[in-house]
């Protein structure tokens, strides 16, 4: 995608869970300049306007997942950018399952102890660094599949 190399955001987001009380705690973007962590708290309310850079956003079941969690969250979003969500385009090739499986499948395995952690370990991760716990954050950045998402475009 060379033709949108530097207008191409990779998003991912992380949530404390699925239930009615759960909220969004970051949002992860990958782009041509490297990684951006939007952290509740911190910068996320900046995703919005920052969205407004890119032609094109490309997800992993942002569609039904992503995409709702941040209107929700944070409101309208730039509803002019194309989406690609990966998991439909790699679901019409016979690829089916969770990031990770997928990832698996096609070789792009992590192979670190990150490839191991679930949705579950990273509400912990969360929950830990809002208790203090100094490399929480750190850990849960690195969870999210902006690698994954990079290489299989």
């Amino acid at each position: 995608m060379p033709d949108f190399e530097n207008e191409t955001a990779f998003l991912d987001i992380e949530t404390t869970g699925l239930g009615s009380d759960s909220y969004l705690t970051m949002c992860g973007i990958l782009d041509s300049s490297g990684f951006k962590a939007y952290v509740r708290g911190d910068n996320l309310d900046q995703l919005v306007e920052d969205l407004h850079e890119y032609k094109l956003v490309v997800t992993f079941n942002g569609i039904s997942f992503d995409v709702p969690w941040l209107r929700r969250e944070l409101g309208p979003l730039r509803e002019n950018a194309a989406h690609v969500d990966l998991m439909h385009v790699l679901r019409t090739v016979g690829l089916r399952g969770g990031l990770k499986k997928i990832q698996k499948t096609v070789g792009l395995d992590r192979g670190d102890d990150l490839s191991q952690l679930t949705g579950r370990d990273a509400v912990n991760l969360w929950n830990m660094a809002q208790n203090g716990e100094p490399n929480a954050l750190k850990r849960l950045f690195a969870t999210t599949p902006k690698t994954l998402l990079h290489s299989l475009v």
